[in-house]
Parts: structure tokens; sequence; C-alpha cells
């Protein structure tokens, strides 16, 4: 009888008194198997022995392994343990094995955007955490079923790891050329991400619909592998988490969206760089520092929690909030107009006479004056004097602003000694600059704009033409236009106030230490009953900076938060200024 490469061929022959012979031919496949077998489990080869040796059992062992039930498995299984080998075990090795670890609900969607145009709905995804436990996959799919219906179907060609190890758990992966083993999904966990938001699962009302999971991976020998699961709708989507995400600008246009788990991983990798000894020496305060940005996430404060991580990280680059941002909470909406129309009341009128017009004149009525005795105004009108002076015709003004971005641009402004270089910093300041607010609370307030910038200011700029009055000499200025920005530095310096013997620091409120179920802030100090809240400083800050910088010299540098110029055109803006 002739016997395939791959092939293993067995004779029974049963005798009266129920013994049985086994004898065996085998292929040079499976031959090549035994001897590879052999080798790595160290044992003698016995390979070519095995298709001359006669084998003995009896009808009743036979019996009782086949249970009236003889199908390959179970047959070469038998095959093994004739011959001496666990066939059971080399199967565990050898084929692919997948598991379903856990199946949970997710929703997300933009956090304190209030006034954008075009506010992206709320997002809700099915997160399925699996595991490739022995041999690479070539590939894997993801199946889903509501009842009978299958509502999902899709083969994923690249896997999101979790975590991918090139040696599987119970076993030896297969030697691969190095240009295919990034073709291979290795052993390992991932995840897929099912976005799920627009077929109905989550608005499921029965409560015992269910969804059924099925993950198919296939191996690299053809092999299929598969691993399901079932879920209720209604209790998944009740224990849903959130990972609702904030968005930033990029400098030169476009837009980045920064999730709160991608926040809680940054500051899992901080702290992980954190020597014990010097962990286990830091205070309470510089520990609840360290862990504001996960408090701050799960309050969803994510403006707040992301400037708090990207402190301690201490890159020193500028971040880029919306301009909407800044005006997201109800206490300073279009606080950038108020007080522009506030700014524009303080101007005085000037007296038409003055300038050789009559009170009959109907141009009189919209000529003002600079108020000089507003500190801000005095200083913007001392930069329009000094800007003024170099002219010599009418024109245009303004328009040309230039703005101070980054910590690097701003320390180019200083002198040696640290303090700032008046003459360089009109340079910036250029003459179309004329006022800025102080916008909130010192210590902050408890929303996301109150923790992540605590206080802040609209910087406003001017564009439009100057004409000089040839009988007054005066200049006369028609504002066309005028753009507002934000710009704030993020830094914890103290200016300390003393009052006798008591120097104080900047509060900034106080928080409930717990990171799994975080409590809301407050921003008096009272009885901690349960002793875990704890009031920062200021100085908390830069105690928490000092001793880092021990063994992360780089972390805790403070930043700058600025927006985009927005173009704020109004009818109390058209008003012609007489510039003294």
């Amino acid at each position: 009888m002739q016997v395939g490469d791959h092939e293993i061929c067995t004779f029974i022959e049963v005798s009266q008194d129920d013994k049985i012979e086994l004898s065996f031919k085998i292929g040079s496949k499976f031959k090549d198997f035994l001897k590879g077998y052999y080798k790595s489990n160290k044992l003698p080869d016995n390979s070519n022995s095995i298709a001359g040796k006669t084998y003995a059992t009896n009808i009743s062992d036979f019996k009782k392994h086949f249970n009236r039930n003889i199908i390959h498995y179970n047959m070469m299984l038998f095959i093994g343990n004739t011959i001496g080998i666990n066939l059971e075990e080399v199967n565990d090795k050898i084929v692919l094995k997948v598991k379903l670890n856990s199946i949970k609900a997710q929703t997300s969607e933009p956090v304190n955007n209030k006034n954008r145009k075009e506010k992206e709905k709320q997002q809700k995804f099915i997160l399925i955490d699996f595991e490739i436990l022995n041999q690479p996959a070539v590939n894997y799919s993801l199946h889903v079923y509501k009842g009978k219906d299958k509502i999902f179907d899709q083969v994923f060609l690249s896997a999101v790891t979790v975590t991918a190890n090139k040696t599987p758990k119970d076993g030896k992966a297969p030697k691969l050329k190095k240009s295919d083993e990034e073709n291979y999904h290795q052993p390992g966990k991932y995840q897929i991400v099912w976005v799920c938001t627009d077929n109905g699962v989550f608005d499921e009302k029965d409560d015992k619909q269910k969804l059924a999971i099925k993950i198919q991976a296939t191996g690299v020998a053809k092999q299929i592998a598969i691993a399901e699961k079932e879920i209720l709708i209604k209790e998944t989507v009740e224990q849903a988490e959130t990972d609702n995400f904030i968005i930033l600008e990029e400098s030169e246009g476009g837009e980045i969206k920064v999730f709160g788990s991608q926040i809680i991983e940054r500051q899992k990798k901080f702290v992980s760089k954190i020597p014990k000894e010097i962990f286990d020496k830091l205070s309470e305060e510089g520990k609840l520092i360290l862990n504001l940005p996960i408090i701050m996430t799960k309050l969803n404060f994510l403006y707040g929690a992301l400037c708090q991580i990207h402190w301690l990280e201490g890159s020193k680059s500028s971040l880029k909030f919306p301009y909407e941002f800044f005006m997201s909470e109800k206490r300073v909406e279009n606080i950038d107009r108020k007080n522009l129309e506030e700014y524009f009341k303080e101007l005085r009128y000037l007296s038409v006479d003055n300038l050789g017009y009559t009170p009959s004149n109907p141009d009189g009525v919209n000529l003002f004056l600079f108020n000089d005795s507003i500190p801000s105004i005095k200083i913007a009108l001392e930069k329009f004097n000094e800007n003024l002076a170099k002219r010599t015709e009418d024109g245009p003004i303004g328009g040309n602003e230039k703005l101070i971005n980054e910590i690097s641009e701003w320390n180019k402004l200083k002198k040696a000694d640290g303090r700032l270089d008046t003459k360089l910093l009109k340079e910036v300041f250029m003459e179309n600059y004329f006022q800025a607010f102080s916008m909130g609370s010192p210590s902050g307030n408890i929303d996301d704009l109150g923790v992540a910038i605590g206080m802040y200011r609209p910087v406003c700029y001017f564009k439009g033409l100057l004409e000089k009055n040839t009988i007054t000499g005066k200049w006369i200025l028609r504002i066309e236009e005028v753009k507002c920005r934000f710009f704030d530095e993020f830094s914890f310096n103290d200016n300390l106030i003393d009052f006798g013997t008591i120097e104080y620091s900047q509060p900034l409120g106080c928080w409930h230490t717990e990171t799994d179920k975080p409590k809301m802030p407050h921003y008096t100090k009272i009885h901690k009953p349960d002793g875990l809240t704890v009031c920062l400083q200021n100085m908390d800050y830069q105690e928490l900076k000092i001793t880092l910088s021990k063994s992360l010299p780089n972390s805790c540098n403070d930043f700058f938060i600025y927006s985009n110029n927005k173009t704020i055109d109004d009818d109390y803006l058209q008003k012609d200024i007489v510039i003294l």
C-alpha cells in the first residue's frame, strides 16, 4: 500500500480473545514531523522504527477511547497514545487559538465647544478585546448578529494592537521570514473598535435583546479559529463608558482630537518614569497634582486635564484652543463683544469746536477722543503717538500684528537678568494693539474653563485708515475692523503678598484625591472628615517641579495657551477717533 507524504495508515487486527495488534505505515512529511517532535522534546528519535513495529492493545480500551464515535480527531489521539506521542499537546501548539476577553460599550462627544457652527454628534462604539494565544494570524474579522440578522460583517486587515508578543504563551510560533512578519498578527492582545452610532444598537429597549459577537481569525496554515460571546444590549448600554474628546487647532490650520483615554494614558506613562524612591517621598499635594489629569478627565474637565499633563510632561510647546472654548461657559458668553462695547463707551466726545467743526456738522457726532484717564488707553495712546511720530502720510494702519505664540519667542524679549526688554516689547505690540481685558478668577472657577486657565484675557487689535486733519494737525482714525484673540501663560509663579508675617501663595482649589470616582472641587478650606481633600496652591507645583527635576530634568515646564484671531465687526466700531 502506497502512503501519501502527509498520511499515516493504521492496520488493526482483532483476535478472537479480544486482543488487538496495531501497525502503521507513515508518509515522509509525517515522519519529518516525528523527527521534529523528538528533537524539540529531547527524546530518542524512534521515527524509523515505528513502521516496522507491532503495538498491542485490547477491545475494552479501544471501545473506551472511541465511545462508539470514531472521528479524525480522536483517531489521531489514539494513534499518538499508541506510539507514545501526546498529540493533544501538539495540537494545542500548532492550531491557532483565539480568545474573546471582553466586550464593552463606549460613547464620546466633543466637550466645551458650544458655539461651534458644526457641532459633532455623539459617537457610539463597541470595544471588543480579544487575544491571539499561540500562533500568528493572517487576518481576523468581526461578525455581529442581532437575533438571526447579521448586522455587521467586516474583515480587518490591520490590527489595533494592545500588546503583541512574538513568543506565544503556550508554544513556539512558526518561523517566518522577516519580510513576512509584519504581515501577520503576532500572538498578543488586540482591540476592535466598532463604530455603531447609526445602526440602532444603543437604542434597543428590549431587556432580553442580545448581540452575538464573533471573532474569526485565519492562521498561517489556513486554519480557522473562532471566539464567540453574547451580550445583553440594555445591560451593556447602561454600563457604557465615556471617552469624550476636545478639539485643538493646529498652528497652520486643521484640527486635532484629544480623547480622555489618551490623557489618562499619558499620565500613566509620565508617572511610570518617576523612580519609586522619589515618588514615595512626594507630599500628598505632589501626588494629587500627578493625579489631576485623571481626576479632571473623569470630571469631564478635559481642557484642564490636558493642560495639567502637558505641564507635567514639560514640552514647553503652546496649545492652541478654539476661540469658542474661551466663550464656552455662560459666565463669559460673548464677553469679547461686551468688553469692546464698554471700551468704546469710555471714549469721551471731543468738542467739535476744537477741530473747527460746527455743532450742526453731522460728522461731528461720530468723533471721539481717547480717555487717557484709563490706564490701558493711556498706554495705547503712548504707543500710538510713538508710531505716528514716524508717519509722514495718510494711509491704512493695522493688520500687521506680530503675535507671540511660543515661550521660546517670548524669552527672546528678555534681558540677561530675566526682565522684559521694553524696547523689544514695543516692537511686538505693533501700532494696532490697543487693549486687553482680564477675565476669570485668580483661584479659578469650578468648570473646565476655570480649572484649565483661571484668569485669562482677550487681546484686541484693529485695522483702519489714518487721515491727518490739515487744519488742526490731528490724526483721525477710522476703525474698520477689530480682531480679538485669547492669550495666557499656563504657569504657577507667585507674586507673594506679605501681610505682616504671613506670605500667601495663590490658592488653586481643594480637590478630593480619589481617582476612581472623583468629586467636584471647591475653593474654600473646610474640615476634611474623610482625610481625602487636599487644598493646592501655586507653591505646591513649584515644589513638585524641584523634586521631579532630580530624575526628570525636562518635566514641569510652563507654556502658552492661545486662540486664533476672531474678527468682530459691528456698528459701534465705525467711529472716527482723534489721536492726540
